[in-house]
């Protein structure tokens, strides 16, 4: 191959990602949707690969500009991926109540095969959201929620505990840190049924891969990249955004604890249990 060849391979590869992207953000001038005009390659967001700028920042400037212009709704995109944004309450309450079965897809990554934790009840859209849905709900009720009340309480005596030595000490504290050591042991409480202790052991395996859920490096972050623009060639390359050592310790965890549960009957009132129990009467259903 010579130098022409090459050099023509690369202007009808630019070609095609030009026109990739010129079609893609057409999106809602096709549907007449007002749309708030993209950035090639970027969307109206920063790029994930070199992000200044918190996302929810962006989103506030999205808004205010979209209510200058008066409108009830408008389009933008996050990268190619086209989304909805929606300004009126009353448009709003209607979404999300009597038209949301118009709603179900929630715009996300979701690789369950290769990436088994993107395949979550809030990126999972279509008759799979509905089928999960339909069984969730009983575990969402306000009675469900109420028994973890004593679970919650008891992570904000930790909480309580741990500040007041904090203050004793007359030294600054990080609130960030603390506030995020509060949400583990809500989560790993009241969801999974583990007493995490963050406060006394901040790194608990729990806490540390519960932070590195969030931390990402270039190449995380390139996969995030073409996970939202190009979903489909992330599937085909089988592209996991959840670290594998992240993956493998939340779903061992959670095998581990219902067999445990089941094995030794025990029974606490959290969100795995609700599960624990859904999962017993769908397979007395299956039987009968």
């Amino acid at each position: 191959m010579d130098l022409i060849d090459i050099i023509s391979l690369i202007v009808a590869f630019g070609a095609i990602v030009f026109v990739y992207f010129w079609w893609s953000y057409k999106y809602w001038e096709r549907r007449n949707v007002p749309y708030i005009p993209p950035r090639y390659l970027r969307g109206n967001f920063e790029s994930p690969l070199g992000r200044t700028t918190s996302q929810f920042d962006e989103v506030i400037k999205l808004y205010n500009y979209a209510k200058s212009q008066g409108w009830k709704y408008c389009g933008i995109y996050n990268i190619t991926t086209p989304l909805l944004m929606v300004l009126d309450l009353d448009l709003l309450k209607s979404i999300l109540t009597k038209d949301f079965s118009h709603f179900v897809d929630r715009g996300q990554y979701v690789n369950e095969k290769d990436d088994p934790l993107s395949a979550h009840l809030f990126s999972i859209g279509g008759e799979k959201w509905r089928n999960l849905r339909v069984k969730f709900t009983p575990t969402f009720t306000s009675g469900k929620m109420r028994s973890m009340f004593q679970t919650i309480s008891d992570c904000g005596l930790a909480l309580e505990k741990y500040l007041e030595e904090e203050v004793l000490d007359k030294k600054p504290i990080d609130i960030k840190t603390i506030a995020a050591c509060y949400t583990t042991d809500i989560i790993g409480s009241a969801a999974f049924g583990i007493d995490c202790n963050s406060f006394k052991e901040p790194d608990s395996p729990f806490r540390t891969f519960g932070k590195k859920i969030f931390e990402s490096d270039g190449l995380r972050r390139l996969k995030i990249v073409i996970a939202v623009a190009f979903p489909k060639l992330g599937q085909f390359l089988r592209l996991n955004v959840t670290p594998d050592d992240v993956s493998k310790f939340f779903i061992k965890m959670v095998n581990d604890t219902v067999e445990y549960r089941i094995m030794n009957n025990v029974v606490r009132k959290d969100f795995l249990q609700c599960l624990i129990d859904l999962k017993s009467q769908e397979e007395q259903t299956h039987k009968i």
